[in-house]
């Protein structure tokens, strides 16, 4: 009599897990693929191109970091006549070390605050601690001129501002009194907050540049809005001149009819007061009252744009 063989059936939850496997396998798999493929195509365009010796930074980094860091010039050598793909590859990961050092201190630029160290010239000068500020210029879509900083250490290793390049309203002198107190004869050293002035001169500089911005916008806006020769426009639209002072807290526009208004404009670029005048020096209280607000909005209130 045959004997029957009975077969044992996986249970579901071994196949699944076994699924799972299988397919945690092959996602690896097609990884490694991936990065054979891309490895390969690295090496062939090295060996086809020429040496890694040779290789310049873009010319669009700016003419102030064209010249690649110390560290960079140190990996970029020039190869073997025939250098093995472990030698290329190498080679290429150094390199591409150095570029990301070089490329973070760009990233420092673009947050605004870079520092350096220098000495002052001639024999026997100190070492001082240099910050430059840096305000981006969206209009201009570049960076506005830097301001700078420069401090020492005292012989009580306290910070000291030794001088500056930021304009007097800033209040940097101030400020430098604020965070950076000085310790008094046989008192205990204060705590010094260097970090929070270089953050508050920055806050100050960047709403300065953005008071510039706006009034500049609004001398475009309104030299675009009139018409020439048309007489039949609006008075609104025939601007003669935009002024305003170098804190830009002052804003003056005055019209082909005589007419003039003066505004007063805070830290954050709001206009707060506004008088206008006509040529007899009576004032147009009701226009008055609708500039209250944003600066960068008096272009649509004067009407000078939809």
């Amino acid at each position: 009599m045959p004997t029957s063989t009975t077969t044992t059936q996986p249970s579901i939850g071994s196949r699944l897990v076994d699924d799972a496997y299988i397919s945690s396998l092959e996602a690896k798999l097609l990884l490694f693929e991936r990065q054979r493929t891309t490895l390969q195509s690295e090496l062939v365009t090295l060996k086809s191109s020429h040496t890694l010796s040779s290789t310049v930074l873009p010319s669009s980094i700016d003419d102030e970091y064209a010249t690649p860091p110390s560290s960079l010039a140190s990996t970029i050598v020039d190869p073997a006549p025939h250098p093995s793909d472990d030698e290329i590859l190498s080679l290429a990961l150094s390199r591409s070390s150095a570029l990301n050092t070089h490329n973070l201190t760009r990233l420092h630029r673009l947050a605004g605050v870079t520092t350096f160290r220098m000495r002052e010239p001639g024999q026997g000068g100190e070492n001082l601690l240099g910050v430059r500020i840096e305000a981006f210029s969206q209009s201009k879509r570049s960076f506005e001129k830097p301001e700078y900083l420069f401090l020492r250490l005292d012989g009580n290793e306290s910070w000291v501002l030794v001088r500056h390049s930021v304009p007097a309203f800033v209040g940097t002198a101030k400020l430098a009194e604020m965070y950076l107190p000085l310790p008094a004869k046989g008192a205990p050293r204060p705590v010094q907050k260097l970090d929070e002035l270089i953050k508050q001169v920055r806050l100050r500089i960047l709403k300065w540049r953005r008071r510039e911005e706006m009034v500049e916008s609004i001398r475009a806006s309104a030299k675009a809005a009139g018409t020439v020769g048309d007489v039949t426009e609006s008075w609104t639209v025939r601007v003669d001149s935009v002024w305003w002072d170098k804190e830009v807290t002052k804003v003056e526009i005055r019209w082909g009819n005589g007419m003039l208004v003066e505004m007063a404009v805070d830290a954050t670029g709001d206009i707060t007061k506004a008088v206008m005048k006509n040529r007899k020096g009576d004032r147009k209280r009701d226009i008055e009252r609708t500039l209250i607000g944003p600066l960068e909005s008096l272009p649509t209130k004067m009407g000078w744009i939809n």
